[in-house]
């Protein structure tokens, strides 16, 4: 090898993670959803946020990528539409 020149490195191989986009969005929906939900006046947003959480979670990939994230979008935006449907019984009974 002449003094000049540098060694060689070797090639830098990136490797792709998978994952389910839709199961993430749900997560984040139903999470936002459920805490917007324990806010009385506030928790209107949740009647729209949790039902569009709830779709995107039914509806993503069923996949062992990004169940446990699938999963708890469809289980918190389910308990965050419970909650606002808890409000309007309570403010419909006062």
């Amino acid at each position: 090898m002449h003094p000049d020149q540098q060694p060689q490195q070797p090639p830098v191989h990136y490797v792709r993670v998978a994952r389910n986009g839709q199961a993430i969005a749900s997560m984040i929906l139903g999470l936002i959803a459920l805490l917007f939900s324990f806010v009385p006046v506030v928790g209107m947003i949740s009647w729209i946020i949790a039902p569009i959480g709830l779709i995107v979670g039914i509806t993503a990939d069923k996949g062992p990528i990004g169940s446990g994230q699938r999963l708890t979008g469809i289980t918190t935006s389910g308990v965050a539409l419970g909650i606002c449907l808890l409000w309007v019984i309570l403010f419909a009974a006062a």
